[in-house]
């Protein structure tokens, strides 16, 4: 029987209103495990917050793009906290545009975690038809930060792909050390 609303704040007044039934009805010992779940909730609250707790509920999406690839990151914002973050890699279609790309991951990624934010930020105005939100390029403030940050999670993402690709390049052109040691044994120019 015991239903927890959504968000820490709500969290938080939700056992404060518990604690305080509980000490009204001389439920001393209760009062005071509540007591100590408030602290500790609170001391959360503060290390999980990024930014203003009065942002409510928002979506962040930024993209990191070359001609090849775009990385696009999200995150959610509930309570100042980032509460959810995913990081999706596109392949480029021929003339694709970034604007393309940011359009339908932010549609795609929406769905997926059923998102029902009314506020998006975005990194340049785009335009989606029957969009059940509006949204925003931050030019300074919190919001500004959740941008750079979710920006920052994209660039590092793609520069993780790339790491690995230069990688797995190298493994496939790399003389395998059986073929090596054999060219070296029986006095060979080249490989065998």
């Amino acid at each position: 029987d015991l239903i927890i609303p959504r968000g820490s704040r709500n969290l938080i007044d939700y056992v404060r209103e518990k604690m305080k039934d509980a000490s009204e009805k001389l439920e001393f010992e209760k009062a005071n495990d509540l007591k100590s779940t408030l602290d500790a909730l609170k001391s959360y609250s503060t290390r999980a917050t990024v930014v203003n707790p009065k942002i409510a509920d928002l979506d962040v999406f930024s993209i990191y793009a070359n001609e090849h690839t775009a990385v696009v990151n999200y995150l959610k914002v509930i309570d100042g906290s980032v509460n959810q973050t995913d990081t999706v890699e596109y392949t480029k279609k021929l003339d694709e545009k970034n604007e393309e790309i940011l359009q339908l991951s932010i549609v795609e990624l929406r769905e997926r975690y059923f998102s029902k934010s009314k506020e998006v930020i975005v990194p340049y105005p785009i335009k989606i038809s029957n969009a059940d939100f509006v949204s925003h390029v931050p030019k300074s403030g919190d919001k500004k930060k959740l941008l750079d940050l979710s920006y920052k999670n994209a660039l590092y993402y793609f520069n993780e792909i790339q790491s690995q690709l230069l990688v797995n390049l190298e493994k496939k052109t790399a003389e395998p050390e059986v073929l090596r040691q054999a060219k070296e044994d029986l006095l060979l120019k080249k490989s065998p």
